[in-house]
């Protein structure tokens, strides 16, 4: 999801595991808060999680919540097995950051980044140098998309009752774009693609090295011949402690498209199924089914080498887009899987 301080409107969603609490969709970040703290309608100031606060108000409100080594860091909290991801400041309370700035945040549109008034960045964790590299403009890329997986229970009341979907394992490694033409190869990942670029093809590269390896150039242009083609992958391992029982860049699939067009899994071929990550269900949407799939084991080794990360679902529709015009690809995570904050993505 797309980092953000800004005001937004809230939707209230029914906690899957708590009669207690709400989730708050909002933007399309999620939230988790007390039951009718918030109602449906209601605009607040939000702050995202990877915000670093300046000191003042900010910092004297959330202190607690904070993290990093100089605790300034908006992070996400799990509370009743769903996250919350970031914190949000009433709009009746902006005088607090002075009569200017109040007044700049309060003529601002809804949705509107507001993070430079308020003295707020956005933390970028270290990448480490196999995954960095020099960087070019992407060109001939005018299909190009980036991608995030969002929250399933801020998003839940968008699918029918039973809607067949398929559910995926959730990777965690990080995130690999690669973009094919007849003529042309731009490999980016998540972070370096949002700003529009790519990376050069450097042969210490983690990316381009998962690529090469898996013959994804190769793959996409014999099987969607003349097209442009827009493979999204997780690249492993990566993580400390999940290997995934590689130890060389692979790359395993979870979205390709075609004229920007996303296109169901069972036509893409035998050749990139292969690379798919593993497939866990398909047929009717079950919420119960969904979060005992979440639990468990990784499937990528065939041995359970280490906890799954979790579970994405997608409609088998890959049409079926959510009403803020967000993919429906939707993430549910392990209850034991613990982030650290300092992933890369």
């Amino acid at each position: 999801m797309e980092w953000t301080v800004s005001k937004q409107v809230i939707e209230v969603r029914t906690h899957p595991n708590a009669d207690a609490l709400d989730i708050l969709k909002v933007g399309q970040s999620q939230l988790v808060a007390r039951k009718g703290v918030y109602q449906a309608g209601d605009t607040v100031l939000f702050i995202a999680e990877k915000s670093v606060l300046p000191a003042g108000p900010l910092m004297d409100e959330f202190g607690a919540y904070l993290v990093g080594p100089d605790r300034n860091r908006v992070s996400n909290l799990r509370l009743r097995g769903e996250y919350s991801c970031g914190v949000t400041w009433p709009l009746n309370e902006l005088d607090r950051f002075g009569p200017e700035v109040a007044a700049q945040i309060a003529q601002a549109a809804t949705g509107e980044n507001v993070a430079a008034l308020l003295g707020i960045s956005k933390y970028e964790p270290p990448i480490p140098q196999q995954l960095a590299g020099q960087a070019e403009a992407l060109s001939g890329t005018p299909h190009f998309v980036n991608h995030d997986v969002l929250h399933l229970a801020a998003y839940l009341p968008e699918f029918a009752e039973g809607e067949p979907v398929m559910v995926t394992e959730k990777l965690h490694g990080t995130q690999v774009n690669v973009y094919v033409t007849p003529t042309e190869v731009s490999v980016t990942s998540k972070g370096v693609g949002a700003r529009g670029l790519r990376l050069r093809e450097e042969a210490g590269n983690t990316y381009w090295q998962a690529v090469r390896a898996a013959k994804l150039v190769e793959l996409a242009r014999a099987a969607f011949p003349g097209q442009h083609v827009q493979l999204f992958g997780e690249v492993v391992p990566v993580q400390k402690g999940y290997s995934y029982g590689f130890h060389s860049p692979h790359v395993r699939l979870f979205d390709v498209r075609v004229a920007g067009q996303s296109v169901p899994y069972a036509t893409v071929g035998a050749d990139l199924q292969h690379l798919w990550v593993p497939v866990l269900h398909v047929g009717p949407l079950d919420l119960g089914q969904l979060q005992r799939l979440a639990k468990g084991q990784e499937a990528v080794s065939g041995v359970g080498l280490h906890i799954r990360e979790g579970v994405v679902v997608r409609p088998l529709d890959v049409g079926h887009t959510a009403q803020d015009g967000s993919g429906m690809q939707l993430k549910v995570i392990n209850p034991n899987y613990k982030d650290s904050g300092e992933e890369l993505s």
